[in-house]
Formats: C-alpha cells, structure tokens, sequence
C-alpha cells in the first residue's frame, strides 16, 4: 500500500462541548466533488502534496483546540454550571498552556487556503481569543469571589460572573464554528482526494463517519444540557443504530493490509463499540452525568486508538 500520512483520516473528536461546534461544521459531505471533479488521473503529486499539508494542518489544529490553551473554554463553562448547581467551584487545570503556541497551530502556512478564507479565519481565531481571555478574566474574578467568605450577597454577584461566562462562552463557540467550517470544508476536499483508489478506503471512510455520529450524538448531548430541553430520544436512537452500522461496515473482510495493522484498526473498532455500549446505556438510564463523562472518555480513548492505527499504516510504507 502506498499511504501518506496525510491520507489517513485523522478523528477530530475533541471532546462533548467542542464537539457542538465540530458538528455543525463537519456533517456528512458525501456528495461534494473533489477540486471541482477531476478525474484520477488529472490528480498529479502536487495537489496530493497540498492535500496532505492541508491535513496535517488540520490535524494539529485538532490538538489545539482539543486539548491546549483553547480548550480552557469549554472547562470553564462546565465549571460555572457546576458551581451554579450547588455552588462549588472547581479550579482549573494547574498545567501551563501556552497561547503563543496553540496561535501558531491554528494560523495557517501562506498557500494553504485563499485570501478571503485566510481572512476568515484569522478574524475567528481573534474572536475565539478574546472571548477565552475575558472568561480567563472573569473566570478568576469568580474564583477570588467564592472564596472570599467575608461576602454576603446571597450568591448574587456569583451569578452575574456566571451569566458573563455563559455569554463569552457563546461568543467563542461561534467563533470556533466559523473557523471550522471553513478548515473542515477544504479537509472533505481533501481527504477524497487523497482517497481515491485507496486499498483502506472503506475503513477509512467508515472512521470518518464514525467520529462523525460521535460528533452528532454530542452536539445533542450538550445542546440539551445548555437549554435544559429534553434529550431527543428518537433521533439519539437513530444515531446509535447508524453507529452499528458503520462499525459493521468497517469490520467487513477482508482487510486489505497486514495481520498487525488489522489489529490495530481492529483496537479502534473495539472502542467505538464501547462507545455504542454506553449510548445504549444513557438512552436507558437517560443519560446520568457518569455515562456522558464515560462517552466523552471513550471517544478520546477511540481517537488515539485511530490515530495509533494511522500512524502504524504509514511507517508500514
């Protein structure tokens, strides 16, 4: 076989909160041509090339957002509903993020897309960074507050800071929407370039559609615990049973590569069928706060296990 790394779909699934916006972003996209639909033959190494940094960017912009500096936003907010449950407030992560460096990995090389799309994205990347730096700020107002027992206000500026996270926060989802539908548009571009005549192009596809059902159910999932409205138990349903599907589908022999990378992907099969298990679990029990923290566990434990898979392809060629 001859992969890229590039060519192998690396899972964007952040985590339950990011994943609101990724959905919106990255829905299925079958039909969409690739480069205007050229055929195979006019796709020459240049534009493999291009595609495959265009992932890479995309890839590490994952990271970035997953799980660096930018991912403080969506901790915050669960932080400030939980103190607004039964005021507690947890602190946050005492590791070190950098800013310089997520900015960096979500800036991307001259080249990679045009003009207006480098614009875009520039303006919502500083709209993702100044809405995090005020929730940093008022993050920490709030935390001086409640510990600070010489106030007596009866919790009321506690809920002012927290109507004010809950503002920011959305400001900086809308942001990191925007910059992701524009990434997420040129990466199904490319990643269907990159695929055709792929001899892992089902697994691969199946992956891709996998993260992208993990993506659905989450956006539901936390959409729900924002509005307080009902979980949508029909469609959560119809979610699972598309799951099933795909990692039917992804099972199916033959697989077109060696005994050590079948087990691989097989590793990651197996974790998005744990991830089917507790679905099946939270439309039981109505989804408890335990089984959406194990989903959001699972699905992180499904990307690396994918991400190991794609990375033992490439060193295989």
């Amino acid at each position: 076989m001859a992969l890229s790394f590039g060519k192998i779909l690396a899972s964007l699934f952040f985590c339950l909160a990011v994943s609101v916006s990724f959905a919106a972003a990255s829905g299925e996209r079958e039909s969409r041509s690739v480069q205007g639909g050229e055929s195979l033959e006019r796709v020459g190494k240049e534009d493999k090339e291009a595609a495959s940094r265009l992932l890479a960017f995309r890839n590490e912009a994952a990271g970035a957002l997953g799980e660096g500096y930018y991912s403080q936003a969506d901790t915050i907010q669960r932080h400030v509903k939980a103190y607004l449950e039964d005021w507690k407030l947890p602190p946050l992560s005492s590791k070190a993020f950098s800013r310089k460096k997520a900015l960096a990995k979500l800036t991307p090389p001259k080249g990679l897309f045009n003009e207006a799309e480098e614009k875009a994205l520039a303006q919502s990347l500083e709209g993702m960074d100044k809405a995090l730096g005020k929730m940093l700020e008022d993050f920490r107002a709030l935390a001086s507050y409640v510990a600070d027992n010489t106030i007596r206000d009866d919790g009321k500026l506690g809920r002012e800071l927290g109507g004010k996270l809950d503002a920011g926060h959305a400001q900086f989802t809308e942001a990191r929407k925007a910059w992701l539908a524009i990434v997420e548009a040129r990466a199904e571009e490319a990643e269907k370039l990159l695929l055709r005549g792929d001899p892992l192009e089902r697994q691969i596809i199946s992956a891709r559609r996998i993260f992208t059902l993990f993506n659905q159910v989450a956006a539901i999932l936390v959409q729900s615990a924002e509005s307080g409205a009902e979980l949508p138990r029909a469609e959560l349903e119809n979610l699972r049973a598309s799951l099933i599907i795909q990692i039917a589908e992804g099972a199916k022999p033959p697989f077109p590569g060696a005994a050590a990378l079948e087990r691989n992907y097989r590793a990651f099969l197996k974790q998005a069928q744990a991830y089917e298990n507790l679905l099946a679990q939270g439309l039981e029990r109505h989804f408890p706060a335990i089984v959406r923290q194990s989903l959001n566990e699972t699905a992180q434990k499904c990307r690396k296990a994918y991400n190991a898979f794609a990375q033992a392809a490439n060193q295989a060629n």
